[in-house]
């Protein structure tokens, strides 16, 4: 007897939708991506918050540089102008204030030219010495004539005690729309007793444009060109500063817009802070704060410029993240399909077992848990083909046991008489199932008592 194959679903519904290395591919790929694009993010974010830090920290101690540069600036001037101070200058001097006459105005005229360069290079623009009557300023002679009968304005802010350099913004005489720095020495000519007289030299125009220039922490000169990377400046509350623009020669002044140290910081401090500009630009700042000349020297530098370099990788750690995804989805698809024939094998296996072939045998080479698995299902299909063997000799054996009880009643009907049937009813039952004692008990009427009537 064949055993039917099973027929309880089509094969349509029997193959799987989806193959379990396309599952483990869709499970195992974002355990692996998004870990990775996490570390990555991570990693990106963590690298822009150390260069920003690092950068503030570099802008700042660059500006504090930057200002004492400006602080050593002026203190080379004073020493030079306090050694202008000579015996010559202070006898003409009070020459000039006790009798002026012709000669010793040329005699100090030339002597304050001589001031204005120190080894061959420029220093001053020019020099004044001027008389000092209480605080009233009379200038004596100057390089420039007309200020003699119509002194500046910037002499009202000199300090008439102490060697000292100031800034002096937007004077009509020697800064227009820019900055100067008066250096003044204080002499006294006629008299040991008192101050009585001032040495006041100026620097503008180009000089100042060069020191502007000189204290650009993050410009670069390349032979031809200049790479301007943020800007340097000097800044006075609450809303001038003094910036050195791209291809000047001279600083400019810009007023109307009050720069963030003096909003959100204390006065009299050093630091760095981040503020957003007017055009929606993260600006990376640091400041040193000059007291004595109420000001400020302040670097400022775009964000966009520190973090250049890092922004560059962008593309790449997306790029990495892409490919580590591609390369993972095919390495488990492989090692998945790989993995999983002996699963494959089972499969059919099952299938056939299902459709009745029971001699078939999976090989049995592995160790793993697989190979426990084939071991048992060849064992089950060895006991199905012995149970099914043993069922079809049952079944031949009732069928044959069937046809033996059909032969003996039709061959029992035909005999005339009650005897004649007994007796070839023991005859055939002993033939045809091969006993070798066959005997007929009837029951009488009252059903208590089996009379034997026929044997063999």
């Amino acid at each position: 007897m064949s055993i039917p194959p099973y027929t309880g679903a089509s094969q349509s519904l029997i193959r799987p939708k989806i193959s379990l290395g396309r599952k483990f591919a869709t499970i195992l790929v974002p355990l692996l991506v998004i870990p990775v694009a996490l570390m990555g993010g991570a990693t990106y974010f963590r690298s822009r918050a150390m260069l920003r830090n690092q950068a503030l920290t570099q802008i700042e101690t660059a500006t504090q540089s930057q200002a004492q540069y400006l602080l050593d600036w002026t203190d080379d001037r004073n020493q030079w102008l306090f050694l202008g101070l000579t015996p010559e200058l202070k006898k003409a001097t009070a020459e000039m204030m006790l009798s002026p006459n012709p000669e010793t105005r040329d005699l100090l005229l030339d002597m304050l030219d001589n001031l204005k360069y120190h080894k061959g290079a420029l220093i001053f623009s020019d020099l004044i010495l001027a008389h000092l009557d209480g605080e009233q300023i009379t200038i004596l002679v100057s390089t420039q004539p007309e200020w003699e009968n119509s002194p500046p304005r910037f002499l009202a802010q000199i300090p008439t005690n102490s060697l000292t350099s100031i800034p002096v913004l937007d004077d009509p005489a020697i800064s227009p729309d820019s900055m100067a720095f008066v250096t003044s020495a204080p002499q006294r000519a006629v008299s040991d007793a008192q101050t009585d007289s001032l040495l006041i030299a100026i620097s503008s125009s180009i000089s100042v444009g060069q020191l502007m220039l000189d204290i650009q922490a993050f410009w670069e000169v390349h032979d031809t060109y200049r790479l301007e990377l943020g800007n340097t400046f000097l800044t006075f509350p609450p809303d001038t500063s003094v910036l050195f623009e791209r291809y000047a020669i001279v600083p400019a002044i810009q007023t109307g817009t009050e720069h963030p140290i003096f909003v959100d910081l204390p006065p009299g401090e050093t630091g760095n802070l981040q503020y957003t500009d007017s055009d929606g630009q993260a600006i990376l700042s640091a400041y040193q704060l000059i007291p004595e000349w109420d000001m400020a020297v302040v670097t400022d530098l775009p964000q966009d410029i520190i973090l250049s370099g890092l922004e560059q990788l962008e593309p790449f750690m997306i790029a990495l993240i892409l490919i580590t995804a591609v390369i993972t989805t095919i390495v488990i698809l492989l090692a998945t399909n790989r993995m999983l024939i002996p699963l494959r094998n089972l499969t059919r296996f099952a299938g056939q077992i299902a459709e009745g072939n029971l001699n078939q045998r999976l090989p049995e080479d592995r160790d793993d848990e697989l190979g426990v698995l084939s071991i048992t299902f060849n064992h089950m299909a060895a006991n199905l083909s012995e149970l099914y063997q043993s069922l079809e000799a049952q079944v031949a054996e009732r069928t044959q046991q069937m046809r033996t009880a059909s032969e003996i009643a039709r061959a029992v009907t035909s005999s005339p008489s009650l005897d004649d049937l007994l007796r070839r009813a023991v005859d055939l039952i002993g033939d045809r199932f091969g006993y070798e004692y066959v005997s007929i008990f009837l029951i009488d009427r009252e059903g208590k008592s089996a009379i034997l009537r026929e044997s063999r």
